[in-house]
């Protein structure tokens, strides 16, 4: 199993390239955890 976690605080912007990159990767993750840090844009 692979997981990926990654923490943002203010990174509303790239979230999105983030998960579209994983889903170019050879092997996807099976599980992504984005913890956020009390962002005030648009990251959640």
């Amino acid at each position: 199993m692979i997981s990926l976690i990654s923490t943002v605080l203010n990174e509303g912007e790239s979230i999105r390239p983030l998960m579209e990159s994983l889903t170019r990767q050879t092997r996807q993750p099976d599980e992504v955890v984005i913890v956020d840090g009390g962002s005030a844009d648009n990251t959640v």
